[in-house]
């Protein structure tokens, strides 16, 4: 699945980790996290964005601004988080992004034969 974001629109994602064997809360508060934009999953980095933690409740908050958004091409995107914890990096979540150009997404297709005019 893929998730759309409309340029100029802000992108948030809310994680929440825990131990799946115990659902218990990950213990976040020595950690540091990061979200990034590639061209593919795996591929160049286009950018990044905020992230925040709460320790209490092993969640972390992920922002893309509208003022970043809006800097990006349209086009299809990977998505990823990391945690940071001394040497140890690891990505935790991965998905697919569409940018998408705000005015044209909505738009219903034309029909043959429909006329446009300018």
């Amino acid at each position: 699945m893929t998730t759309i974001v409309k340029r100029g629109e802000t992108f948030r994602r809310s994680l929440r980790l825990t131990y799946a064997e115990t659902g218990l809360t990950v213990d976040l508060s020595d950690c540091q996290v990061y979200s990034q934009m590639r061209t593919c999953p795996g591929g160049m980095l286009v950018g990044t964005g905020a992230c925040t933690i709460n320790s209490d409740t092993g969640t972390i908050y992920a922002l893309w601004t509208a003022e970043k958004t809006s800097a990006m091409q349209t086009g299809k995107y990977g998505y990823d988080v990391w945690v940071v914890n001394g040497d140890e990096r690891k990505p935790i979540y991965t998905e697919l992004v569409e940018v998408v150009d705000p005015y044209t997404e909505n738009m219903p297709p034309l029909e043959e034969g429909d006329d446009v005019s300018y």
